[in-house]
C-alpha cells in the first residue's frame, strides 16, 4: 500500500474571505463565507494541486470543505462533487472544537463513502496513525438522538483549515488511489 503522510500536504491561502452561497441539503442555499486554498499534495512523483475551499455558514454552524479543482487523475474525478462536513462539538471537555464523521471514500464504486465503525479504529489506514489522537467516539463529543453514537468522528479546531483540508485527502483522495477497502458498516 502506498505511504502517505499529512506532512507532504502543503496548503496555501488563495483567496482571503469573501461571502459566498452554495446548496445545502434539500437543495437549500445557504448562504456565509469561503476561504480558498491551493493545495500541493507531496505524496505524488507528480505533486498533485488542487483548489479546495473552506466553507463557513452565516449560522456559524459548522464548516464545509470541498475541492474547487480536482487534480487530472482519474481515480479523483468523483471527488469534484465530494465534501467533509464540520460540526460544532456541544459535550463538555470538548467546547470549542469541531468534528467530522470518519467517512472514507468507497474505494469499490458501489457507494460514494463508507463509515467506519467504532470497532474498526485499528483497522484504519496507516497514514491515519498521526491523527488517531483526534479520532473519538461521536457521543464523547456531540450529543446524538440517533444510532451514530458509537461512530467515528475526528476532532479539528474551527479555524484549522489546514488540518480539514489534510482531513478531506486522507479520508478520500488517498483511500481511492491506494485502493484501501476496509470492513466498514
Amino acid at each position: 500500500m502506498r505511504k502517505f503522510a499529512v506532512d507532504k500536504v502543503e496548503v496555501t491561502l488563495l483567496a482571503e474571505q469573501s461571502a459566498a452561497s452554495w446548496g445545502g441539503p434539500g437543495g437549500a442555499s445557504v448562504v456565509g463565507t469561503e476561504v480558498r486554498y491551493r493545495v500541493c499534495d507531496g505524496n505524488f512523483n507528480r505533486r498533485k494541486t488542487w483548489e479546495i475551499a473552506v466553507r463557513i455558514p452565516n449560522s456559524n454552524d459548522g464548516a464545509m470543505v470541498q475541492p474547487i479543482k480536482v487534480p487530472a487523475l482519474k481515480l479523483l474525478g468523483p471527488l469534484d462533487h465530494s465534501s467533509v462536513l464540520f460540526m460544532p462539538t456541544s459535550r463538555k471537555g470538548y467546547r470549542g472544537w469541531y468534528y467530522c464523521k470518519l467517512f472514507i471514500a468507497d474505494a469499490s464504486g458501489e457507494k460514494n463513502r463508507k463509515a467506519i465503525p467504532g470497532q474498526k479504529r485499528g483497522k484504519l489506514p496507516k497514514w491515519f496513525k498521526p491523527l488517531l489522537w483526534r479520532v473519538r467516539h461521536k457521543e464523547t463529543v456531540a450529543k446524538t438522538a440517533g444510532t451514530d453514537g458509537r461512530s467515528l468522528v475526528v476532532l479539528c479546531r474551527p479555524n484549522d483549515h489546514e488540518k480539514m483540508v489534510q482531513l478531506f485527502l486522507a479520508m478520500r483522495a488517498w483511500v481511492l488511489v491506494a485502493r484501501f477497502e476496509a470492513a466498514a458498516d
